[in-house]
């Protein structure tokens, strides 16, 4: 085939049903007039038998794989929209940037979460397109992501639970999500993923018993550990927003009928949810082991009351959980008891005190508008301090009585967790 060159058409172009059959009738015209030279003399026969012998099996061959192309199962699907491109569109949006529910703006830990859990996606999936994302993807997925040996989630050696594997999908999904929004796909085909029975249960924290109250409260550690758990444990607040205290959120003021009532002021807070903004009544036990903490321990936020550090995000959550729930292990060694757990407790207490429900729910910052002061921002806390009163708050009676009896004064002391204002022998002095 000299004339090979003389072909307007690529190899891609067989993919197109007419031309493909064109370029057939083409290929076979110019076979047909090669092996049919119209030989006449002995010589011209004997040339064209070898000819012959040469230009049928690949004639032959052609047919052959040309029906195999030919064939629906053959022809390649055109690739839809790289997964990757649309993940590094979605997420330079405002749409990936702000929160759906609030329409704020997401907090920089929520981004890089979920930056890192599509990133993983991807390591395990490879450079796909649009196209390949259905059920059964999704279910390979979520088998790779429960399982240990897979490496994709580092539990040490245990499954990952069901809602870290529901937030691996669900960031996996907002991507499609967007590529639906953006009319790259015509349905979100991980939109209604069921994951029922991938992952482990979410092991659940529990109540502290009064013993393991009264046990923490008398343990010789850090002042700001003990402080924190006070606090904790008789507002069932959340840890960030303690372990975040500032000096300026402590307000104090007298009532209409001379009683002074105790509050911390989050209504200006950056904090969970829009109930969460809300004055947390503190009950006087409480407020005096709050004035015997020392000030300005914290050298980089001299304001704060505490040392916890703060991460990227700005929360100190984390740090503040890894140092109280070491001294939780020296308890018990029941994973389930640990310092969110104080949160579950104060509401099991205002339950036994036979508080209101809507009242507790409004001070553990899970109702109500969020705004507080309806109708005075003293007499409000006066009357859920009022009812706080009920509580029996007896286990904080050693730690007060540790307060007390020592009169040292405090100093800085290092530590791995930071501690500071733990009380020590510094010689005496003022």
């Amino acid at each position: 085939f000299d004339d090979f060159e003389w072909f307007e058409w690529r190899p891609q172009d067989l993919f197109d049903n007419g031309v493909r059959w064109a370029i057939e009738d083409d290929l076979r015209s110019r076979a047909s007039v090669s092996m049919d030279w119209g030989a006449t003399d002995a010589n011209d026969i004997v040339d064209m038998d070898k000819h012959l012998e040469t230009i049928q099996p690949v004639y032959d061959s052609f047919l052959e794989e040309f029906r195999k192309v030919s064939a629906e199962k053959f022809a390649p699907k055109k690739r839809g929209r790289l997964f990757s491109d649309v993940v590094k569109e979605y997420h330079n949006s405002s749409l990936f940037k702000t929160n759906k529910k609030t329409n704020e703006p997401k907090r920089q830990k929520t981004l890089d979460k979920e930056i890192t859990q599509v990133a993983t996606f991807m390591n395990w999936a490879g450079d796909v397109d649009l196209n390949t994302f259905t059920t059964g993807f999704a279910t390979s997925y979520a088998e790779a992501l429960v399982d240990p040996k897979s490496g994709l989630i580092t539990k040490r050696g245990k499954m990952a639970g069901k809602e870290t594997v529901d937030g691996y999908i669900s960031s996996v999904r907002n991507v499609l999500d967007y590529a639906k929004r953006k009319d790259y796909i015509t349905i979100n085909p991980w939109a209604a993923l069921g994951l029922t029975g991938y992952g482990a249960a979410r092991e659940k924290y529990r109540d502290w018993s009064e013993d393991e109250l009264r046990q923490y409260f008398t343990m010789q550690i850090p002042s700001q550990d003990k402080l924190v758990a006070a606090i904790l444990a008789t507002t069932g607040a959340r840890l960030d927003e303690i372990a975040l205290l500032e000096w300026g959120q402590l307000h104090s003021d007298t009532t209409q009928d001379g009683k002074t009532v105790f509050w911390i002021d989050l209504i200006d807070s950056i904090v969970k949810n829009n109930p969460s903004k809300r004055r947390i009544p503190v009950l006087s036990k409480v407020w005096d082991l709050i004035q015997q903490h020392p000030k300005s321990t914290n050298e980089k936020e001299p304001n704060r009351l505490f040392t916890y550090p703060r991460d990227k995000d700005g929360k100190a959550q984390n740090k503040a959980s890894r140092a109280t729930n070491a001294h939780c292990r020296k308890i018990s060694t029941d994973t389930r008891f640990a310092i969110h757990g104080l949160r579950h407790t104060f509401t099991t207490m205002c339950r036994t005190a036979l508080i209101d429900t809507e009242m507790r729910e409004f001070i553990v910052g899970r109702g109500g508008d969020g705004e507080g002061a309806r109708y005075g921002q003293a007499a409000e806390v006066a009357t859920h301090i009022q009812e706080l009163e009920k509580l029996d708050i007896s286990f904080l009676d050693g730690m007060l009585a540790i307060e007390k009896q020592s009169n040292k004064p405090y100093q800085m002391v290092g530590g791995a967790n930071g501690w500071a204002g733990q009380k020590v022998d510094t010689g005496g002095g003022d």
